[in-house]
């Protein structure tokens, strides 16, 4: 045999030979036996506390939705997002508000990185006016959004279907005290 065909006859014999780890996480054991072959395996998402995801926010994200508001805020985006009144994405948003000048209010991921990604943003926001605040995660407002990744900017307009809510959480961000400029 040539040189060639001896090191590819040695490689299909170590791809032969199972790879075996000592022991097995419970969790991968667990996982394997449940998807079936060939399919995804879905990683389980941990729920953290509205505390715990504080901890991942950037330093720029001021004003914070306190717990409750962001909990309220969330519901909004739920409600709109049935009446087709949400619209998400850092390219869309400016031109919505700057082109068009809709009206609104404007929630932004705290835990964005790149930050760059949505600095220019509460600029743009405060010289047209319009309401926004952080919230602490962007996987949150992508749920919210019924989408599986997370989304980084949400605007919602108002519909007269949750038009309460949405006037009392646009009350209650204009309340939030801006950062210092």
């Amino acid at each position: 045999m040539g040189k060639h065909k001896q090191k590819k006859h040695a490689q299909e014999e170590d791809a032969a030979e199972p790879v075996v780890d000592a022991e097995p996480q419970e969790a991968e054991v667990e996982e394997a036996a449940a998807a079936p072959d060939g399919a995804k395996v879905r990683r389980p998402q941990v729920k953290m506390s509205y505390e715990e995801q504080l901890n991942y926010v950037t330093p720029i994200a001021n004003p914070m939705a306190p717990k409750k508001v962001n909990k309220k805020l969330l519901k909004l985006i739920r409600k709109a997002k049935r009446g087709k009144k949400v619209h998400q994405g850092v390219k869309l948003i400016p031109k919505l508000i700057v082109k068009k000048r809709q009206s609104g209010i404007v929630v932004i991921a705290g835990d964005v990185t790149p930050i760059d990604v949505v600095s220019h943003l509460p600029l743009l926001l405060e010289e047209h006016s319009v309401p926004y605040c952080y919230s602490p995660s962007k996987r949150e407002i992508g749920a919210a959004c019924g989408s599986r990744r997370g989304i980084a900017l949400v605007f919602v307009q108002r519909h007269d279907d949750f038009g309460d809510l949405f006037d009392k959480m646009r009350d209650k961000l204009l309340e939030l005290p801006l950062p210092i400029s």
